[in-house]
């Protein structure tokens, strides 16, 4: 008679690999190694073709002696930070501020500034490289890329190519008040930042102040810079128009010298904010604020502008004209030559406060969704709370949208992250039902505020960066962020991972917490808990559960792990388990038997150790035992019954520890 007993050991090892970024929306991801007893701000965040994510912000950790400094810290794909401690780009005397990155093409970023190190009252711009490995470039605390006796105002930079970039910026040329404030650009080497053109392009410079412009990368080598303009409003406090242009790559200016219109209104109508995005077909299209339909109240407009600066809309498309104030546009392409808008509104301040709302502007120039808009979130408090709603392209003609929101309440009022993705028909993908959002950080009695967000390379996948108060009752504040994908799920998190014997093979099991953005499971093996190679694939399908079948298992211990590949090529692995393999079955012979006398128990390739074997009558009481020790793969054991009465009898065998290994039924005659 044979009977097999497996011994089945589960290990758990606990790896910490690629495992930084959070499954819980109350428990953030540190950016920053530096303490909540500083303050930073002017958050700013890019995400390279790696998936690295690098932020930037202004920092007063030394401002007792340099001011307010600007710090970088870079965080890899599965949210570990790549630098030991943060990055210091510049800590020059007096304060730096206004933060731009322009990626380096080569795991790096350039970082552009406002600095006031020669004058408080007067900013020149510099900038620094940070390479891949977190050293500066260039000289230390950067090199000046504009700098002259003007002050130069609200710097914005935009990547060009692979070997150039532009700068742009507002200035008052030798404090007169002849053109008022003008807006400027010139054109820099990647590789080195030198200046590429001997003077700075006048983008504009006319009478009246322009101020609040924004630029996009043309697909030409140049870009396109839009603006607010007060040109057209003298004597008028509250007139301003929208203007735009196209700066080529050698600095010339593609269009009319002093811009082209975007949008004129009568004198006493303010148009503000202008916002940009690519009409996928070489032009543009532009989103502002303005109050041509009450004075008191500001709607949200849009107009599209060819290549050549010509208006593709006979009327400015009216994307929302609800009662109260609708501002703040931001807008994003949908990939089909439209644009998908979202604004803060306060059409039912009565009931909910500040709300957001969102439509398409058809490349025509009509609106495809519900006139005024569709709600992407009307929770108590304000939405948005105090920083800019930020949006980007879900890559499915849809858009992933993001802010701050004080519904928690409380005093000081407690804010939180939130965020909604809009599909391409105007519906809400993941809070379905109460156009409420859904969480990305709502850490209990703690601020999380001013994000921005960046979609990841590769898939349907974003990264939100933070500011973050733990506790707000303390001075200062920290930095986080977090992972999400296209379903609103937050990172992958394995569960019941296990590893068993089943007759003849290994069974290793796994759920995973979320499923759409993973391409297959690749199951690694080892014999030593170190070395692992690959051993199987599973295709990843909208299942949460999974297994794994090992049919030529090691004999002794057989260590499984799992790695997750996600569709971008991004991977993530499990912790590890364990289970021994004996494919040597344990042979225990009993004979004769039925016996009369005497049993003779052959016992085969047992472990080495100390056994019991215990004799059972049928009412389970003990009546036979004997201690043994085994050394060898064979051994016989002898227990006598001839005392015994006639009838069956139940024979075991226990390991030291107790644990049964054998049982079977003796019978005497």
């Amino acid at each position: 008679m044979k009977q097999f007993l497996p011994i089945i050991l589960i290990c758990f090892f606990g790896l910490n690999v690629n495992a930084q970024w959070s499954a819980l929306s109350t428990q953030n991801n540190d950016v920053t190694t530096e303490s909540t007893g500083t303050t930073k701000n002017g958050l700013v965040t890019l995400v390279d073709a790696n998936n690295n994510t690098f932020v930037a912000w202004t920092d007063s950790r030394n401002a007792a002696t340099t001011g307010t400094d600007i710090y970088i810290q870079k965080i890899d794909a599965f949210g570990n930070r790549v630098y030991t401690n943060d990055i210091v780009v510049c800590n020059a005397v007096n304060n730096q501020s206004s933060i731009n990155l322009i990626d380096d093409g080569n795991d790096g970023v350039i970082v552009i500034w406002l600095d006031n190190r020669i004058s408080t009252g007067s900013a020149d711009i510099y900038m620094q490289k940070i390479n891949s490995t977190g050293t500066a470039a260039w000289a230390a605390n950067g090199i000046v890329g504009v700098g002259n006796t003007d002050n130069q105002l609200s710097n914005f930079s935009v990547k060009l190519n692979s070997t150039d970039f532009a700068i742009t910026w507002r200035q008052n040329v030798g404090g007169s008040s002849t053109t008022g404030i003008d807006i400027f650009s010139n054109k820099y080497d990647i590789a080195s930042g030198n200046k590429l053109l001997t003077n700075d392009v006048a983008i504009v410079a006319v009478g009246g102040t322009q101020s609040l412009h924004q630029v996009m990368a043309d697909g030409s080598n140049g870009f396109f810079c839009v603006w607010t303009d007060a040109r057209s409003g003298t004597g008028a406090a509250s007139s301003n128009d929208i203007m735009a242009q196209r700066v080529n790559n050698d600095g010339s200016l593609a269009w009319a010298i002093t811009g082209v219109e975007v949008s004129n209104q009568a004198v006493g109508v303010n148009l503000t904010n202008s916002q940009l995005i690519s009409d996928n077909n070489g032009g543009i299209i532009i989103s502002w604020t303005d109050n041509r339909e009450a004075t008191a109240n500001t709607g949200i407009y849009a107009q599209r502008l060819n290549g050549s600066g010509v208006k593709l809309w006979a009327n400015d498309a009216i994307v929302c004209a609800a009662a109260g104030n609708q501002a703040g546009s931001q807008l994003v392409a949908d990939g089909s030559g439209n644009a998908i808008i979202v604004w803060e509104d306060s059409r039912t301040t009565a009931t909910t406060n500040r709300d957001i709302y969102a439509q398409k502007v058809n490349n025509d120039g009509s609106t495809a969704w519900s006139v005024n808009g569709v709600v992407v979130c009307n929770a108590v408090g304000n939405q948005n709370n105090g920083g800019v709603i930020r949006i980007v392209t879900d890559n499915a003609g849809g858009a992933v949208i993001c802010w701050d929101d004080a519904r928690s309440g409380g005093t000081p009022a407690t804010i939180d992250v939130y965020a909604e993705r809009i599909s391409a028909t105007g519906n809400a993908l993941w809070n379905t039902t109460t156009s409420t959002g859904i969480p990305l950080s709502n850490v209990a009695n703690s601020n999380q505020s001013l994000p921005v967000l960046a979609p990841r390379n590769g898939s349907q996948s974003f990264v939100a960066v933070y500011l973050d108060n733990e506790n707000n009752t303390t001075a200062g504040n920290s930095i986080s962020a977090q992972w999400f994908n296209s379903g609103g799920l937050l990172p992958i998190t394995y569960s019941n991972l296990s590893a068993q014997r089943v007759n003849n093979y290994n069974q290793v099991n796994w759920t995973i917490s979320c499923c759409n953005e993973i391409s297959n499971y690749i199951i690694e093996k080892s014999t030593n808990a170190t070395n692992f190679a690959p051993i199987g694939i599973v295709t990843g399908n909208s299942s949460s559960n999974y297994s794994y079948h090992d049919y030529n298992p090691s004999l002794g211990m057989n260590y499984y792990r799992i790695k997750a590949t996600a569709k971008n090529g991004e991977t993530k692995y499990s912790e590890v388990v364990a289970v021994r393999y004996n494919n040597i079955s344990r042979v225990v012979s009993i004979y004769p038997n039925p016996v009369q006398t005497s049993a003779i128990i052959h016992l085969q390739n047992f472990a080495k150790g100390n056994y019991t074997l215990r004799l059972l009558n049928p009412q389970g009481k003990q009546v036979s035992t004997q201690y043994i020790t085994i050394h060898q793969p064979s051994i016989y054991i002898t227990i006598p019954m001839q005392q015994l009465a006639v009838g069956q009898y139940i024979l075991s065998v226990s390991n030291a520890k107790g644990m049964l290994q054998y049982s079977s039924v003796v019978v005497k005659q």
